[in-house]
Parts: structure tokens; sequence; C-alpha cells
């Protein structure tokens, strides 16, 4: 079964976090900020930064619940068939099939698994190095995708939950889209948050973002501040604060009856696989033209790129093989501000020179007081 390994981003650029007055506005005409400043080690230039995998899984049996080595439900009622099954990357066990009685004409695969969150962590002082705490932008998703009982290699709908965690920066206007990396049919898009005033302007009657011509963009929040009970100053990355509330978003893609897009081709997409090949989500920042992506990604027809002149690279990582963003497949707890993810992780920093081969499941043993835990 070939494996496929999955997941994105972790940047690190001297950020809007490192101030003496959380709530100041940053100097980024400082030194500190300036290009060339990393860290004596630099990743390997082989390295993805990628934490998830994807394996082919074959059902035999009809009527097939797939879980995970955790025991939570990754597939749903499969029929006989190959799959792509997403997996962390520490897990010993890719899947486990189980026949169950009832039928039912719902069949979905769930990343990361049914009712669990992965996490979406960015620095947001890109293209410039920041402080590698990835708490700029911190949010939790999880997409369902629902298969057509006709053709289940094909999807009629996704569904994707954006549940904000945390602002470490100054950036007012933050957004979340998502990329169909080769351009699909959407016939509706539904729940998409706080779109008005937003950097999102330009939407279609379907949903998506009109002027995109290489790909299909579909806003998923105009302006994540306004998810949070409190839309000012730094959220949740101060532990001596009282935590902020938030609310998740929720939208539903419906794709075009008669032209729905092949499951393979909408998974989340791996920076080790071609950039036409998936859907990616990123981040925009104060602007429409300053997008923030996963490694390995291209960006959309929308995106400045004289910001990639300061990194000598067009995949958002540097020539140094730093990133501004980790997308993982399991819920992270992002460091408090001003600590970066090698103290408050103490095994990621052997994770990310080891090219990923050692300690892949670092994120399972947290520094404790150096990070933010509380559920919100």
């Amino acid at each position: 079964m070939g494996k496929i390994i999955n997941i994105l981003l972790a940047s690190l650029f001297l950020t809007s976090c490192m101030l003496d007055k959380p709530f100041e506005q940053e100097d980024t005409s400082s030194t500190d900020v300036v290009f060339g400043s990393v860290p004596e080690n630099a990743p390997p230039v082989v390295f993805s930064w990628e934490t998830m995998e994807y394996e082919e899984l074959e059902i035999l049996n009809p009527n097939t619940t797939v879980y995970n080595e955790a025991g939570n439900m990754i597939a749903d009622k499969l029929p006989v068939g190959k799959y792509i099954i997403p997996i962390n990357g520490s897990d010993s066990i890719v899947a486990v099939q189980h026949t169950v009685i009832q039928v039912s004409m719902e069949q979905n695969i769930y990343f990361p698994s049914k009712g669990d969150f992965a996490s979406f962590m960015v620095e947001d002082l890109f293209p410039y190095q920041g402080d590698m705490d990835f708490n700029d932008v911190v949010f939790s998703f999880n997409i369902t995708y629902g298969l057509d009982p006709d053709d289940v290699s094909k999807v009629r709908n996704m569904t994707i939950n954006i549940h904000p965690e945390a602002v470490g920066g100054n950036a007012m206007m933050i957004g979340v889209g998502l990329k169909f990396n080769t351009p699909v049919g959407v016939a509706s898009v539904e729940g998409a948050a706080s779109m008005e005033n937003s950097n999102f302007v330009q939407i279609g009657e379907n949903g998506t973002e009109n002027g995109q011509n290489s790909c299909t963009v579909v806003p998923l929040v105009g302006n994540m501040r306004a998810l949070f009970s409190e839309s000012n100053g730094f959220l949740n990355t101060f532990l001596s604060q009282d935590p902020v509330s938030s609310q998740t978003a929720t939208v539903t893609i419906n794709f075009t009856d008669g032209s729905y897009p092949d499951y393979s081709s909408v998974v989340a997409h791996l920076a080790s696989s071609p950039a036409s090949l998936g859907v990616s989500l990123f981040v925009t920042i104060d602007s429409r033209e300053k997008e923030i992506f996963a490694k390995g990604n291209n960006p959309t027809d929308k995106f400045d790129r004289t910001l990639f002149a300061p990194t000598g690279k067009t995949d958002f990582s540097n020539e140094e093989n730093f990133v501004w963003a980790i997308q993982s497949g399991v819920r992270i707890a992002h460091p408090q501000e001003m600590v970066s993810m090698h103290d408050a992780y103490p095994r990621f920093g052997n994770w990310i020179y080891s090219a990923g081969i050692e300690d892949n499941d670092w994120f399972k043993t947290p520094e404790t007081g150096k990070i933010f835990n509380f559920v919100i």
C-alpha cells in the first residue's frame, strides 16, 4: 500500500509577537526582522514539513466502517473498493475495517477523523522571519467528504469546520480560504462566515471567488477576528489573560451535479505531491494579495508574487527550508507568546533536523507551562 506523506507548513521568521507590551504595533524595520536572520542549523533541504500520511486501503466487504489506530472513525459505510485514507505519521496501524449491519446511503470520509480536528498554525511576517511560536494565526479544522452513492470515487459535497484558536499578532483582517488546485465545478457554498467588509470582495453567485483562472477558490472566513467573543489585541496567547471563546464556521461546498470531482483530487494537498493536485487551506493577512500557504503550494491568481523575492523560492519556503505555517493531522496546543516551537515542544527540533525521520510524534510531549492548552 503506497504511502503519501501529508501535511503542511511551519515557518521560522521573527514575528509580531516579540513585543514588550503585547498590543503595541510591531516595528518591522528592526534589524531583527532582516531576511537571513535564521537559526544556525537549518532543516535539510529535502524536509517536506509534513506530519501526515495517506495510505491506500482496499475494502473487501460492503458497508464497511474504517477506524484509525486510536479507534476514531475515518470512513463510514464504504462499499468495496480502494480508498486513500489519512493517518497520522506516528500511527503503526493504518486502519481497522469493521463491517456494520445497517445500510445507509450516506457514505463519508473524514479528515482527520469524525468529530476530531486538525491544526493550522501560522507565522504572519511572511516573507520575513518570525519568532517560530506559530501562534500569530491558529485555527483547528476538519473536513467531511460526502461521496456520491452512485460512484463512491466522486465527491458530491465537502463540509469544512473552521474553529479559531488564537491570534498572536497585530493583523486586523485575517481571512481563511480553500483553494482547489485545479478548477472544479461548484454549484453553491453555504455558511461562509464574517464576509462583510473582508478582503474577499469579488464573490460570485455560487460562493466562489471571481478572477481565479488557474484554480477555484472558496472563501471560508472573511474576518477571523469577528468569530472571537473579543476581537482586539492578542487573543489566547498569554496564559496570564482569560481565554477568549470563539465560534466555529461551518461551510458546505456543493459540487455541480454531473461533474463531481474525484475524491483523490480534493484530498488535503501534500508538499510531496504535484502542486496541481488536491486542496489547500490558506490565510490572507490584512490584504487580499498577501497569502500564506503550506510549503509546496502555488498561490492563487490574486497573490502578489513580488512577496516571494526575499525568500528566494516560490513554494512558501525559503532557501534555508523554513516555512510560515504548520498543518497537522491532530489538534496541537500552540505555544504561548514569545515561546518558540523548539522550547514548547522539546522534540520538535529533532523532528525537523532529521528531515521528519525521527520524533514524528513530537506534538505529544509539550513542555509544561509553555503552551496555551485551554479549551475555547
